[in-house]
């Protein structure tokens, strides 16, 4: 993986580790994953 892509990558992760809340309160391991999922699609949305 060349330095252009990995420094891509980091940036995107920093900037979606950014935005999440810093405490997640999902009572289920499947509450927590409905939580992540709608966080990213309403990420994906603001990024059009």
């Amino acid at each position: 993986m060349g330095k252009p892509v990995r420094q891509y990558i980091e940036t995107v992760f920093s900037r979606l580790s950014g935005l999440f809340a810093e405490k997640i309160h999902a009572v289920t391991p499947r509450g927590f994953e409905l939580k992540i999922v709608c966080f990213l699609l309403a990420f994906s949305i603001q990024c059009l």
